[in-house]
């Protein structure tokens, strides 16, 4: 098998996860968490997380701590119009949907009604002696629900919309 047909491969697997992630659908629940949907004005954007996984310190690569990082899908399933850029926190709940762990992250891209953006490589500084820290690194993905709590929109034609 030559690169281009891994290439080919790789493109066509993407694609079908795309599709899957349009459809508001998560084509792999024991590796994905996904947010629920609610009538909460500051959850107007649902997110779907995959591929969380741990990167141990690096002396080699001139990185001194550990982190965890994550790729997130954002669907603007209840966004009236299109946003230009959302600022909120992604909350990782257990399955009773009590927040573990917190992590503020604006979304700089734009994103449109019922449109997908994929966000990949979020993440942040492991620290063992946190609580949250090892809750995040010991549960799987399966295991958890994500929340995106907006606090605030900036829509594409300038106006801006403040949640609480």
């Amino acid at each position: 098998m030559g690169q281009g047909d891994s290439i080919q491969r790789r493109l066509t697997e993407l694609e079908a996860r795309v599709s899957a992630l349009e459809k508001n659908t998560t084509h792999r629940p024991s590796t994905a968490a996904t947010s629920s949907s609610s009538a909460d004005p500051t959850n107007i954007v649902t997110v779907t997380v995959q591929n969380k996984r741990f990167e141990p310190e690096n002396y080699d690569a001139g990185r001194h701590q550990d982190q965890i990082w994550f790729d997130c899908s954002f669907l603007g399933q209840d966004l009236a119009r299109p946003a230009r850029a959302i600022k909120g926190t992604l909350e990782f709940c257990d399955l009773f949907g009590e927040p573990q762990f917190r992590i503020g992250y604006t979304l700089n891209e734009a994103i449109d009604p019922n449109k997908t953006v994929f966000v990949p490589g979020l993440g942040f500084e492991y620290d063992e002696f946190i609580d949250e820290h090892q809750w995040m690194l010991g549960t799987a993905l399966g295991d958890m629900t994500v929340r995106f709590r907006i606090s605030q929109v900036l829509y594409q034609d300038g106006s801006n919309e403040t949640l609480t």
